[in-house]
């Protein structure tokens, strides 16, 4: 299992629709905090393939690359395809809950995650920007740990005390 963060959505600001050498035609673009996930996991696919899921996303985040805002994705993938690499293309799948135009480029102003895709060298993403950023080893902490010969349990993600026998 291998972890990935990756770009997958440009977050609106007006240089990116108003200066001439930024501005694509038909682009889509997110207001700030305008994705979310509506359950706790959506799936991770290849080429937006149902039947080709290869793991999950846990969370989407913004994060401030040198060209932007970019909303970003968190993902496990339990099946990684042999071509994955850092620099792959991704895209997204979702319900767009409202939006609005502007100079040629829709503006989504409430949007709710579907899916996350990995796109193979065969196919290109909506938005060629959108990339895996990393790729390590995916490493999950248990909830609870007793530790020490004391026998205190903590909440590894909170360091909150729950007990100590």
């Amino acid at each position: 299992m291998i972890s990935v963060f990756a770009r997958v959505a440009p977050v609106y600001h007006s240089r990116l629709v108003l200066d001439p050498q930024l501005r694509r035609e038909e682009r889509t673009l997110f207001q700030r905090g305008s994705m979310r996930m509506i359950n706790s996991s959506v799936p991770l696919l290849i080429d937006h393939d149902p039947q080709q899921q290869v793991g999950q996303v846990h969370e989407v985040t913004e994060f401030r690359d040198a060209d932007g805002l970019w909303h970003a994705a968190t993902a496990t993938v339990d099946d990684p395809p042999e071509w994955l690499k850092r620099g792959s293309a991704c895209s997204i799948g979702f319900i767009t809950l409202s939006q609005t135009q502007h100079h040629g480029c829709l503006r989504v102003l409430d949007a709710a995650l579907k899916e996350v895709s990995l796109v193979s060298p065969t196919h290109r993403p909506l938005e060629p920007l959108a990339r895996v950023l990393t790729l390590g080893i995916a490493h999950r902490e248990p909830a609870e740990e007793t530790i020490g010969t004391a026998g205190v349990t903590i909440r590894r993600n909170l360091g909150t005390l729950l007990a100590v026998r």
